[in-house]
């Protein structure tokens, strides 16, 4: 080590963030831990691994006390430097706050903030993002003064996770940051090439091999994926809990899918026929549905729940039983599926021309809505009863109200934006309707009475998703993963949550299934935590 300091600390840094912000906490934890200094800066670290060293970051959620606990003091006063994670959700954690004013009690204390979200000073609690210990000046016994003392802060979401890592990094080792960015870019440039000759070589070598890897290659593939198909069923095995046991197959019996369709590999080949069997048996899965030429696009439980109906980009829409998984029918048809009912029996169609029309799936019957929109219909959501159906076109700036059932249009109107729209969504009445835009903003109407009822900022993807809660009182905007709830009445974010919302029948509750394979239970007026459920060892697919 190249230290020259007696009173060497535990952890280059303490991560303090909200549990709500844990998958940046997460990530900027992984990438610090993993950063290596380019060659040639000079600082105290492991000149062998190039590595910055510790950095504390709590995992466990914690209700509020007093005291952070020995622990968490320990590591504090452990720690060179804190890096508090700022957004809505930890300029409102009261653990946050304590963590800052116990280490700000050193004047020659060092913090760097970060932005993940929202607007420092912004005089607004839904959008605050700085903690009240960040934006003061601390006394030698933790309280705060009047004195602003407010930190540097970058955003993530303009510097990105390299840049602002490397900012991170020059603010804890006390380099300059354009030196250390400078290092890494040239170093990132020698990687690429270094990267591009492999590759041409690799070319190269295809090149002299000629037909003959050509003619291998898919035979290769297809026997490596027997082999990952059979190793995740034997793991599978060894697994405890019998749901585990059954994700396990289902991933076995994927490989073994793949393997089936590989073009050396016939569907009767004895191993892949074995393997299929063999999945199928102990999954989940009632069946398996093989015939798309190409990706799935749509798929969903008919009425009566025996029957699945899909659609793929080779354009055919398939029905299929349930139990045997044998195909029933298959319809060709032109335009594309944007929208289905809650029963898959209603598809909504958008063809090139701009015409829009409802397939029935009992009998495949299609009704026109309208031979021609000005603009082509990309969006549609139906209310849960499937007789109220809402289009629209992402560049378009009208919304379109219909009765599917009167097969007539019910009124359009503008809702005022310019920038192109992301999602649209009916609550399950039909009372509330909800657009999301591209310039950040997201608005509830009456669909009746087109009144404007919530109009609020939040951050939105062209990926969007829009849920109402069953009893109409919030609406959920999905970013990424990333969940934002509001309430429609008051106009407030209830708080800002990492992860899928499932809503309980009485909207007294929410789960919301995390990247860490948890399923966490939050009251949905406040997002309070209440409990985590904890034990799945692969991807949750669906939680009820």
């Amino acid at each position: 080590m190249e230290n020259g300091s007696e009173t060497k600390k535990r952890y280059r840094a303490f991560i303090s963030y909200s549990q709500l912000d844990k998958k940046w906490a997460k990530k900027l934890h992984q990438a610090l831990e993993s950063y290596r200094v380019p060659l040639g800066v000079v600082a105290q670290i492991d000149t062998s691994s190039r590595r910055i060293g510790r950095i504390f970051r709590d995992e466990d959620e914690m209700g509020a006390s007093e005291s952070l606990g020995a622990a968490l003091e320990g590591a504090l006063d452990d720690s060179e430097s804190l890096i508090v994670i700022c957004s809505p959700n930890s300029a409102k954690s009261e653990w946050v706050d304590m963590e800052v004013k116990r280490f700000k009690r050193n004047p020659q204390a060092q913090i760097l903030a970060v932005i993940v979200a929202g607007k420092p000073n912004s005089g607004d609690e839904q959008t605050e993002c700085f903690c009240p210990a960040l934006r003061f000046r601390v006394d030698a016994n933790g309280e705060l003064t009047d004195i602003p003392d407010e930190p540097l802060a970058p955003d993530l979401r303009k510097d990105g996770l390299g840049k602002l890592t490397t900012r991170l990094v020059a603010g804890i080792l006390g380099v300059s940051f354009d030196e250390l960015w400078n290092r890494e870019q040239r170093r990132r440039f020698a990687a690429r090439l270094k990267f591009t000759g492999l590759v041409a070589a690799t070319m190269l070598g295809i090149t002299a091999i000629g037909g003959q890897y050509l003619r291998n290659q898919n035979a290769e593939r297809a026997s490596q994926i027997i082999n990952f198909s059979r190793l995740a069923m034997q793991d599978a095995m060894t697994l405890q809990l019998e749901a585990d046991r059954a994700s396990g197959f289902e991933r076995g019996l994927r490989f073994a899918v793949m393997a089936s369709r590989t073009s050396t590999l016939h569907p009767e080949q004895p191993a892949a026929r074995k393997l299929l069997r063999f999945g199928a048996q102990r999954s989940r899965a009632l069946g398996t549905m093989t015939g798309h030429r190409g990706g799935v696009q749509y798929a969903g439980f008919m009425q009566n729940a025996e029957n699945v109906v899909s659609w793929g980009k080779d354009n055919f829409i398939r029905i299929w039983q349930v139990r045997t998984g044998q195909l029933i029918s298959e319809h060709q048809i032109s335009g594309r599926i944007i929208a289905a009912d809650a029963s898959s029996t209603q598809l909504v169609v958008s063809d090139d021309r701009g015409g829009l029309s409802v397939l029935r799936t009992i009998d495949m019957q299609r009704t026109t809505l309208s031979e021609r929109e000005q603009l082509v219909q990309d969006l549609a959501a139906f209310d849960v009863t499937g007789t109220l159906l809402v289009t629209a076109a992402r560049s378009g700036s009208v919304v379109t109200l219909w009765d599917t059932k009167a097969n007539r249009t019910l009124g359009s109107f503008v809702p005022g934006w310019e920038m192109p729209l992301a999602a649209i969504k009916l609550s399950n009445d039909g009372s509330l309707l909800a657009v999301a835009c591209l310039d950040g903003t997201l608005k509830v109407w009456n669909s009746k009475t087109r009144e404007l009822v919530l109009a609020a900022d939040t951050e939105v993807s062209r990926k969007h998703s829009l849920t109402f809660a069953p009893d109409n009182s919030v609406i959920v905007s999905n970013y990424r993963g990333k969940s934002s709830l509001f309430n429609i009445e008051h106009g407030k974010l209830l708080g800002l949550i990492e992860g899928k919302v499932v809503y309980s029948p009485d909207a007294s509750h929410i789960a919301v299934v995390n990247e860490d394979n948890n399923i966490e239970i939050r009251k949905s007026d406040s997002a309070q935590l209440i409990s985590t459920l904890k034990g799945h060892q692969d991807v949750i697919n669906n939680v009820a």
